[in-house]
């Protein structure tokens, strides 16, 4: 809060000063003003060396929740959730559709680096430390370490 009293926008959006919660509409507009509050976070919190690997976590977990999950809905909402810890960043990203098998991935193993889909996941496997989906398939959960932390 401003001395004055009054939230600035980044405040008004997070959930505490280490946290950033919004819901977003589902299209792929809404992600960099989004992505602009995660760095804006990120260096306020002095983790600005952070900034590459947890936006394009985030950049991709929220298209493929907007792409895959909502499957073009226009009225449908994406959740999106960061809380940065002393050690870990978790991200989370929810969507409204009807999920996926991430069953069969973990099954099966990552797509070939020729593939056309699922590269996602590769991307994401070399960043996050730790990736998980809730049963339904429609909420991927990620932790990242702080550089402070290494990976």
């Amino acid at each position: 809060m401003k001395d004055d009293g009054t939230t600035t926008k980044l405040e008004a959006a997070c959930g505490g000063r280490n946290e950033l919660r919004l819901s977003i509409p589902s299209c792929l507009e809404a992600v960099e003003p989004l992505c602009d509050e995660i760095r804006i976070l990120l260096q306020r919190r002095h983790l600005a060396e952070m900034q590459f690997a947890v936006e394009i976590l985030a950049r991709e977990c929220l298209n493929n929740a907007i792409l895959h999950g909502n499957q073009g809905v226009a009225n449908a909402r994406v959740n999106f959730g960061m809380r940065i810890g002393k050690k870990l960043i978790r991200l989370r990203v929810t969507d409204q559709g009807p999920g996926f098998d991430w069953r069969s991935v973990v099954r099966h193993g990552l797509p070939a680096e020729s593939a056309v889909d699922g590269r996602g996941l590769t991307l994401t496997s070399l960043y996050a430390w730790r990736i998980a989906f809730n049963g339904r398939g429609n909420q991927v959960t990620l932790w990242i370490k702080t550089a402070k932390e290494g990976r």
